[in-house]
């Protein structure tokens, strides 16, 4: 069985201790793009082998986490992670100034971190700690009322369910406060290693100041045709329905012996206390269709994309779109906008950008293949082919975590290794 982690990219699991190799500052990816690094992390009281995805607050600043590094009597020397922010300029010319926001003590606080940070309307950050007990928790950083005072921590709440883990962010935060989570294992016995099958839970916040957070198992998958073992974070329509990819469930073939995957749609109750209902909108065959769904988004229109494994007769990763039933109808309808080559390794997700453009990055593989950061334009005529544009395998630098569209017109994101093989920051203008 896999270690107990909190991670949000189906391969970050595999390379989550990874050391790896160098890269220079500037780093020249063709004649018209660039990676500019923000901060190189040395592994110290700063952070250090970031783990995942940027997310970026309304101002325009970057927030994210680290695995090790910050206060570093914790970790046996090694640390236990960061909160960090890379505060905007005011213009593309200026200056990034990076500030650690929180370092884990290893305490009731956790350590350790996997998660992308979210934020709710108050400007309030949310992740997922790991914790000295299994399962982990909620938690909070709130911004101080006086700038450069320090942000408040706060563990909101530890999950019921021990077997919990595995917890897809960036987490889902409603207009009410109420923060929603899918997890990969917990829940009914069986499916993936045996270890649960996951569920959604919501976490909803006390009536007064002080009280304590509720915890609401919304869903709990059954391995069977309503999936398991969701493979990605949750996001909500402008309804309020929930959209997510399971791994396993749904049809099984002798190529997924525990179902090939679906994606579902969770519509919230029509009154107060009553069910949330999971509906399956897509199923996958295996291949030639694909299978093992993760990373969904959606556009204005409603249309989701994701990734899945197992295209074609040559099984490639795929990024596929599914268009929303026409009016009186109930079936989505999918399209494979495009697969990668054969033996490419997978992305670790995709990203909807301006004029609907998806941006995407995979993490490669170490000591063969440093990653690549991707742009797909979608056609010009409807029906036209998507156009694929590689912004090279970031030369010597190595193994990008995703990136995130943001202030300049430019792509942010963390790579796992740097100068000081501890990880980085960059900004690459498309």
């Amino acid at each position: 069985m896999p270690a107990k982690a909190v991670i949000n990219s189906p391969r970050h699991a595999r390379f989550a201790f990874t050391l790896v190799l160098t890269l220079t500052a500037l780093v020249a990816l063709s004649a018209a793009q660039t990676a500019t690094t923000l901060h190189v992390f040395t592994g110290g009281t700063d952070g250090g082998a970031p783990q995942s995805s940027l997310s970026v607050d309304k101002n325009g600043n970057l927030f994210g986490t680290t695995w090790y590094g910050g206060d570093l009597s914790c970790g046996g020397g090694a640390g236990c992670g960061v909160v960090f922010e890379e505060a905007a300029p005011l213009t593309s010319t200026g200056t990034w100034t990076y500030s650690v926001l929180y370092s884990f003590t290893g305490g009731t606080d956790g350590c350790c971190q996997l998660s992308t940070p979210a934020f709710d309307h108050f400007g309030r950050l949310y992740g997922v700690t790991n914790l000295t007990t299994p399962g982990g928790g909620i938690f909070r950083l709130a911004p101080p009322a006086v700038q450069g005072d320090p942000w408040k921590f706060g563990l909101l709440r530890k999950f019921d369910d021990p077997t919990t883990y595995s917890t897809w962010t960036p987490l889902l935060i409603d207009r009410s406060g109420a923060v929603f989570a899918a997890s990969f294992y917990g829940g009914k016995a069986g499916c993936t290693y045996d270890s649960g099958c996951g569920s959604v839970v919501q976490f909803v916040p006390p009536a007064t100041s002080g009280g304590a957070w509720t915890e609401n198992t919304i869903y709990q998958f059954q391995g069977g045709a309503d999936g398991g073992n969701p493979f990605t974070a949750v996001f909500a329509s402008n309804t309020g329905v929930l959209y997510g990819a399971a791994d396993v469930g749904g049809l099984v073939t002798p190529a997924c012996p525990l179902g090939c995957g679906v994606i579902y749609e969770l519509a919230p109750p029509a009154i107060s206390g009553g069910s949330w209902t999971e509906t399956v909108i897509y199923t996958f065959q295996g291949a030639p269709d694909g299978a093992t769904p993760y990373s969904l988004t959606s556009d204005a229109t409603g249309a989701l994309y994701g990734l899945a494994c197992c295209h074609g007769t040559a099984r490639e990763f795929h990024v596929f779109k599914l268009i929303p039933p026409a009016k009186g109808q109930t079936t989505w309808t999918k399209d494979v906008i495009y697969s990668f080559s054969k033996g490419s390794p997978a992305a670790n997700n995709i990203v909807m950008g301006a004029n609907g453009a998806i941006y995407g990055a995979d993490f490669g593989e170490i000591d063969f293949y440093a990653g690549n950061v991707f742009q797909l334009t979608p056609p010009a005529i409807k029906g036209g082919a998507w156009t694929y544009t590689s912004f090279a395998n970031l030369g010597a630098s190595r193994n990008p975590n995703g990136v995130i569209p943001g202030p300049f017109g430019a792509l942010y994101g963390t790579l796992n290794g740097g100068d000081s093989n501890s990880g980085l920051v960059f900004s690459l203008v498309p």
